[in-house]
């Protein structure tokens, strides 16, 4: 283990030779080229001044026995499964549906805008305009990031989903933005009239402003862990940070904003359920909705695991599609949203037409 640290310092140290085809795993691991999962294995090869490892665990090609559908799928997708340590890029209808799926999020952030605008009134009956706003901003956030991800795609990886660089600053961006859009979602389904400094009681009202300091204060860590400068090993220490990443870059980065994303599904939850409804007719619906429109972006998590040990590109088109399908769920819980008190009748109708009359 010793010998170990001492090759990942001496990488360190010459940053320019340390990428090449006979690179190990340890070494892309030891330069954060493996994302928040700590994978990386080789072959390691440049694109400009960027190192990318291979993050994929892909099986031999026996793994997928051929069946008389085969060559229909591998056709329509294009694409055939080599076996070998990175697959090629995706071409043809593959290509295609990742390309569109992270496009995705435009078109349902323009839905969730404009469905905002439409219950408008509800929904500052119920949170306010500050949680309005917050709302709208999560919006912006979730914009920018997935303009970071096809960027960063489309510019450096082509689009294989094996490809990972730790040193590419768009991958920052993305997590500042994209888990900046989740904490924001969990910050705007507050109460209305909810203060970010009151008094620290031991109740649900205390639980959820710790909830609530916890999701800004990750925020905020996240660029800082992406460079640390002074090497502080606390807090960092708990978001994946170690000797052989200096307790910086991507895989600290990445960690905390897994950490954000899981904290605010599960505030997201309890606040769409009760801060914009239930009413009796739509109980049970409305708490699937919340359910599902909190936790799919963990979804996402669970489809990168799988993406990594397979050898089909357009599991990368299902992953995108996970972050567009968490904002359509949120759509409809805004369009089901009912206002906090029912509008008072006309005063004509409020009292007898004669006064003093049964």
């Amino acid at each position: 283990m010793a010998d170990f640290f001492g090759v990942a310092n001496e990488l360190f140290a010459n940053e320019t030779e340390w990428c090449n085809e006979t690179t190990s795993q340890e070494q892309c691991i030891a330069h954060g080229n493996g994302g928040a999962l700590g994978t990386g294995n080789t072959p390691c090869h440049r694109a400009g001044k960027w190192a990318l490892c291979n993050i994929c665990q892909l099986p031999d090609a026996t793994y997928y026995p051929k069946t008389k559908f085969s060559s229909f799928w591998d056709t329509l997708f294009g694409h055939t499964p080599t076996g070998h340590a990175v697959d090629a890029s995706p071409t043809g209808f593959a290509l295609t549906f990742i390309k569109f799926n992270h496009i995705l999020p435009f078109i349902t952030g323009f839905v969730l805008m404009w469905m905002i605008s439409y219950k408008l009134e509800t929904l500052q009956s119920r949170i306010g305009n500050n949680g309005v706003f917050y709302l709208n901003l999560a919006i912006v956030f979730w914009s920018i990031s997935d303009m970071c991800e096809f960027a960063n795609h489309e510019l450096l990886l082509d689009w294989n989903m094996c490809y990972d660089t730790s040193s590419n600053v768009t991958f920052l961006f993305f997590y500042i933005f994209n888990g900046g859009g989740n904490a924001l979602l969990a910050l705007g389904l507050r109460k209305k009239g909810t203060s970010f400094f009151r008094k620290l009681t031991f109740s649900l009202d205390g639980l959820n402003l710790v909830f609530d300091w916890l999701l800004i204060i990750v925020m905020i860590l996240v660029p800082i862990s992406w460079y640390n400068p002074h090497g502080w090993k606390f807090p960092f220490r708990y978001f994946n940070g170690n000797r052989l990443n200096q307790y910086k870059g991507r895989s600290v980065a990445g960690t905390a904003f897994i950490y954000i994303s899981s904290l605010s599904a599960f505030a997201v939850v309890g606040r769409i359920w009760i801060n914009l409804g239930p009413t009796p007719k739509v109980y049970g619906k409305y708490l699937f909705l919340s359910i599902v429109a909190a936790f799919f972006p963990l979804v996402g998590v669970a489809i990168d695991v799988v993406m990594v040990k397979s050898p089909y590109q357009w599991w990368h088109g299902l992953l995108a599609m996970a972050f567009g399908l968490s904002q359509i769920f949120v759509t409809l819980c805004v369009f089901l949203a009912v206002p906090a008190k029912t509008p008072a009748a006309p005063i004509g109708e409020r009292e007898h037409l004669i006064k003093g009359g049964v």
